[in-house]
């Protein structure tokens, strides 16, 4: 795995090795940057299972100032790290070790930009977890949350405050983005 863009660009990344996670491809995590470059003031960033950190690290690489990456692997947790020592970007990525429910009330009121959330396919309601992002404002005014899912997946044109406004499917993998209702 590698960075696609920005200031690492084509830096290798480390990754679990085995099935307990199931990173985002190049090709998709190329297409969720360039989908929102044209977007205003996205400075920071949420990755909430983030198994290797290479979306908050992409992020960082593209001129983020600020990521917060979540994982409940340990071993996850130690590859974020290292990933992030060798870039020296430790001070620029906050690094968490929770369920993602402990991990969204920590973060209450600590509103982002960006919050991208690739769970486990089929082990986790990702409306459940939209609810919650609403709940805990966690979203900026302006910002925009990406969820990675199967594409066999559909998911509510509208949960709390949240509003769907477009949808892109690759092979196995559909991308569904929400911002806050006007």
């Amino acid at each position: 795995m590698r960075i696609v863009s920005g200031e690492f660009r084509s830096r290798s990344l480390k990754t679990l090795v085995g099935n307990d996670t199931r990173p985002t491809s190049d090709k998709i995590r190329g297409a969720i940057f360039d989908s929102i470059a044209f977007e205003a003031d996205m400075n920071s960033i949420i990755d909430m299972f983030s198994g290797s950190g290479a979306i908050a690290i992409e992020a960082i690489s593209r001129g983020f100032k600020i990521a917060y990456a979540n994982d409940k692997n340990r071993a996850a947790i130690k590859i974020i790290n290292d990933n992030l020592k060798s870039l020296k970007i430790k001070n620029e990525v906050s690094v968490f070790n929770l369920d993602y429910k402990r991990f969204i009330k920590a973060m209450e009121n600590k509103q982002v930009d960006l919050i991208f959330i690739d769970p486990p396919y089929a082990e986790f309601d990702v409306s459940e977890i939209l609810e919650m992002i609403s709940e805990y404002n966690l979203l900026s005014d302006h910002g925009i949350v990406i969820i990675e899912e199967s594409s066999q997946v559909s998911l509510a044109d509208k949960i709390n405050d949240l509003i769907l406004f477009k949808e892109k499917k690759y092979k196995s993998t559909s991308l569904f983005y929400y911002r806050k209702e006007d």
